[in-house]
Order: C-alpha cells, then structure tokens, then sequence
C-alpha cells in the first residue's frame, strides 16, 4: 500500500500555516481529476508554459530576495494615487461600465449596476509572512472596510500571493459578496472561513451566474501554487463577465493598461531576437558553463564559490522544457551565439598570447583582455536597475542557519519580532555542510536590534557585519 499516512497528513496540516491556504481534498480532487485540463497529476496549459522555478527552493529563495532582482521590479519616485471613496463610487458610471484600479491585479469593475472586484489585494506584503516579500508600493485608494459592503462578487485568477491575500478574503467574506474562482482554489477560501454556499469553483468554459452577470473561466497560461510543495492541482484562469449591456474580459496586457504601464509591444521577430539575447542564449551559455563541471575531479568542485552558482544557476531548467522553447526560437538564438564565439575565440587567442611572448605582444593581449572585461561592465550597466537620489546604505548580518525545513521561515519570524524590514537576502550553502550562510541586509540604523533579536532567539552570528553601499 503507498501514499501517505493519514495521521501524519493531518498533523501537517494542522502546522501548515493558514496563509499557505489547504490542498484540495475528498469530493473537490475528485472533481479536478475528471478535469479535461488536469493530466498526470497536474493542471496543465492549453500549451507549453512554465509551471513553476528552476531548480531547487533554496536556490529559487536566493533569487527572489537578490537584492539586484528585486530593485528592478521598483518604481523610480512615488507612485501617485487618486483617492478613491465610496461616495465616489456611490455615482453609477453613465456609461453603465466603469474600472477602477485598485492596485497590481486589483480592480473594481463596474458593469451595469453590478460591482466586481478582481483578485483583491489590500496586505502590506505579498507573502505568507509579515516581514518579507514583495512590499506594497503605495497605499490602497480606498479602504477595504468601506469597499466590501458594496462589491456583489469577488473573482480570483489563480492562488498567487498576489492575486489572493488571506487577510483581504478574510476581511470580504463579512460582506454579502459571492466568490467566484477557479477550481480548486475554493480549498484555499474554505480553510479562511468562506462558506460553500457563497462559494462557486469552475473549470475553464464553465459558466455561472451572480446577480445577473454571467462568470466564464478561460482558458489561460500560467501556474499555481502558495506553499513550498507546488502540487498544481489549483487551476488558473483568465475571466469574461458579461451583463446585459456591457462585457469585460479580465487577463495581463489589458491590466497592464489599465494600471497605468507601458505594455512592450514588439512584432514576432523583434520579440524572438530579443528573448534570444535575454533569456535564451544565457540559459545556454550557462548551461555550457555547467557542463564543464559534469566530470570535474571532486576536489575542483569543493573549492567553488558563489561565483560559480551565479554564473550557472540558470542551467538548472527542465531540460524539455528549454528544448522546446529553443527550438521555437532557434534561428535568433544560433544568431546571438554566433556573435558570443567570435567574442569568445577572440578572447581565446588573447589569453594563448598572454605567456611566453615578447613584451610589446603581451602588453598587446592584456589590452585587448582588459577592452573585453571593459565592453562586459558596459553591457552589465545597461541591465535595468532602480535610479535612487541618494545611496542607500545597509549591513549585512551573517546568520548561520541549519538545512532543516522551516528554518529560513523561523529566522524571517525572529527577525519581524525586531520590527525592521528585510532589505535583501543572501543565501549561501555549500557541498556537504549541515547549515548555510544567510546573509540578511538591514538599514545600518536597524542593526543592533536585529542582533539584539537574533541572538536571545538562540541564532549564530558573525562578530563583525558586514557594510554594503547600495549603488
């Protein structure tokens, strides 16, 4: 007999922390298995879409927190927003339809005499915890207390931390509003106090009626998932409410419009030639570099460092997965390739020439090394990074932290106790060794009390922190 034990299933659960939400069980699985879209075990795209991060979870926690990373998703100055109050939205719309963005994915939509609010979002952090994760960039136009009231249907895309907020379902359910989501993620409301009768979960096509607008899932490209084991049994869907006069179709380039941003609208070449230089020929590059590693004497590969993780991190991708994506895009990708062995010969016949040879010659191969080193720090300065007025200035704090499940979790709760926010993490950890080096970057003014904090909570630190300028 296999699977797992019941009693251990429920005794996990009942540790599972509530944000996480719960995994479809009983009548609802059985459900999603009958699902034309669920196969081998998991929801699947109507074509080849990722379905979760490369590699391992540290590997994915160490380049969500980078610092470098997340700077780029920032805005440069102040968001600005237009308060918005119930009196406000008390005023139907005279053209029977009106949208109004209420932050990210977040949007009220209006349509003849009816309000539905798409995958609202009103926590402090998209996260399961109060003290890290992607943090809210403004303040909400108009507070929820006010809004949930007036909303008749709440409709979820997917089980995202940032499209479904426990906080914020938990504060709706108050109101009389139904809730309309994808199958599946009906566990996740049920487990925060939504009860089944306010509760409706369709496969894509499905229809169903609330006040008299009509819900449709469609079919969309995405994934799933809340919770360190990313199960995909939680579909995703895009949404098209219809009411009598008026119609609104709910997916990503019509809400980057709506929200205010610049959609980057490319033809198909363009598109090609550019994911090949920016995504696709790095992923083989790296992969190429990873190669190299695969007979290396062992002794070679204890001495790597964090260097050689960064350079090939990426390699890690599902190796059908990338086939078929590169396959799609062969001709760009062979194109930006061509160009990086030239560069790369050339960087071989100027490293041939460095030893052994008359001076002038030498002086002559370390200049050109030196223009290839250079024509690198030019390309790396036009990656996309966050303009500040000021340097910021943060020290990281080295913890030791044991390999053992939820302990990064209990070290980001330790750290929220100090009331100071996360600024960047670094994680570290080597070949054989029974704990990893996380290192946590704080403003330098919030560093006695994250020490003062870490080390009552038992937490092993270096002595000295160490200074990081934020360029």
């Amino acid at each position: 007999m296999t699977g797992s034990h019941p009693t251990r299933s429920r005794f996990a659960a009942a540790l599972r922390p509530a944000a996480f939400g719960a995994d479809p069980a009983g009548e609802r699985m059985e459900r999603i298995r009958r699902s034309p879209n669920f196969a081998n075990g998991v929801f699947v795209n109507p074509v080849g879409a990722r379905t979760g991060p490369s590699g391992s979870m540290l590997k994915f926690a160490s380049t969500y927190f980078r610092k470098e990373e997340r700077i780029r998703r920032a805005p440069a100055g102040a968001v600005p927003v237009h308060p918005t109050t119930v009196a406000d939205l008390a005023a139907p719309p005279a053209s029977g339809l009106r949208l109004t963005w209420m932050g990210h994915s977040s949007v009220l939509a209006e349509i003849d005499g009816r309000r539905v609010l798409f995958d609202p979002v009103w926590g402090q952090r998209c996260s399961p915890f109060s003290m890290v994760g992607p943090k809210r960039l403004h303040p909400v136009p108009v507070p929820l207390r006010e809004l949930a009231p007036v909303v008749d249907v709440v409709v979820i895309s997917h089980d995202h931390y940032d499209h479904l907020d426990m906080p914020t379902i938990r504060a709706l359910v108050r109101g009389h509003a139904m809730f309309v989501v994808p199958l599946g993620v009906g566990a996740h409301l049920e487990r925060w106090g939504v009860p089944a009768d306010r509760m409706t979960e369709l496969d894509w096509h499905e229809s169903t009626e609330v006040a008299g607008l009509t819900l449709t899932a469609t079919p969309a490209r995405h994934f799933c998932g809340r919770g360190l084991r990313n199960t995909q049994h939680t579909l995703w869907a895009s949404w098209v409410v219809a009411g009598p006069e008026h119609r609104v179709y709910h997916s990503g380039l019509e809400l980057v419009s709506l929200c205010g941003g610049v959609p980057v609208l490319m033809d198909t070449d363009a598109h090609d030639r550019a994911v090949a230089l920016t995504s696709h020929a790095p992923h083989l590059v790296a992969s190429m570099m990873a190669a190299r590693l695969e007979h290396a004497e062992a002794e070679h590969i204890r001495v790597s460092g964090q260097g050689l993780r960064d350079v090939t991190r990426i390699a890690a991708g599902e190796p059908a997965l990338w086939s078929d994506i590169l396959t799609a895009n062969a001709d760009a990708v062979a194109d930006v390739l061509d160009g990086f062995a030239k560069d790369l010969e050339r960087l071989i016949a100027v490293l041939r020439a460095l030893p052994g040879t008359e001076s002038e010659a030498r002086r002559q191969a370390a200049a050109d090394l030196q223009e290839l080193l250079r024509r690198g720090n030019r390309g790396h300065a036009r990656v996309p990074h966050k303009q500040r007025s000021q340097p910021a200035e943060y020290v990281a704090i080295p913890v030791a932290v044991p390999d053992q499940p939820g302990a990064l979790a209990r070290l980001f709760s330790t750290v929220g106790e100090a009331g100071v926010n996360i600024e960047d993490v670094r994680i570290e950890h080597s070949l054989d060794q029974p704990s990893g080096l996380v290192e946590l970057l704080v403003e330098s003014t919030s560093v006695a009390g994250v020490r003062r904090v870490l080390d009552a909570n038992g937490w092993t630190m270096r002595e000295k922190p160490l200074l990081v300028g934020d360029a």
